[in-house]
């Protein structure tokens, strides 16, 4: 079968490359006070504080990055955090790193984990609203932690950098874990869910207008 090949700069393709080799925590999205990255970088601090070696890599774009890059600075860890900007997929990353880290404050359906799910990326989650603690299986397909307890999220961090049995143990659940949500099984749930909503709609509802109890 063919393969696609992804382009990217030159300073992305290195940082890539860097981290088949290196230990890595990642965390993907937009660079805004929503997701939480100034506790994903407190966290990693602390964690590399206590004898950890691993760097962290930021995906994304907004108007945080220079606060972000200043906090990861005065915290110590300037050296350790990566911020490649824009990538065109976020999928040979996730296989690059040993671990996916959620730090939102709110999230919907956050596809992010997923996709980790899907390349074999453990995930570390905020226990936020909502979302994670669902696809996480309330902590068994991964790290699930209370809301920006820093010292949890440090543990977390450790358990799944020291232990390839950890890893492994996310990994296999990850799998197991996102074929709940593959089309086959999504689309006739969606399917199902229309059929019921047009069966109970008054006789009658105008079209074009929102039905209103």
């Amino acid at each position: 079968s063919s393969r696609v090949t992804i382009e990217m700069p030159g300073s992305q393709r290195k940082l890539l490359q860097a981290m088949q080799s290196r230990p890595s925590l990642i965390g993907i999205g937009r660079l805004e006070a929503r997701k939480g990255f100034d506790v994903l970088l407190r966290a990693a601090a602390l964690a590399l504080r206590k004898g950890l070696d691993f760097d962290v890599v930021l995906l994304g774009e907004g108007p945080l990055r220079h606060s972000l890059a200043a906090l990861a600075s005065e915290l110590g860890i300037g050296a350790r955090v990566h911020m490649p900007g824009h990538v065109s997929s976020s999928l040979p990353w996730l296989r690059a790193s040993t671990a996916y880290v959620l730090t939102s404050r709110l999230e919907g359906l956050p596809t992010t984990i997923l996709e980790a799910f899907a390349c074999g990326t453990p995930v570390i989650a905020n226990d936020c609203p909502s979302g994670p603690s669902e696809l996480l299986a309330g902590g068994r397909a991964g790290e699930l932690v209370a809301m920006d307890d820093l010292e949890a999220l440090a543990d977390a961090m450790r358990r799944i950098l020291q232990s390839p049995e950890r890893r492994a143990e996310l990994r296999a659940a990850g799998l197991a874990r996102v074929q709940r949500y593959d089309a086959q099984s999504v689309v006739p749930q969606w399917e199902q869910f229309i059929e019921s909503s047009i069966r109970s709609a008054p006789v009658g509802m105008p079209a074009g207008r929102p039905y209103e109890a």
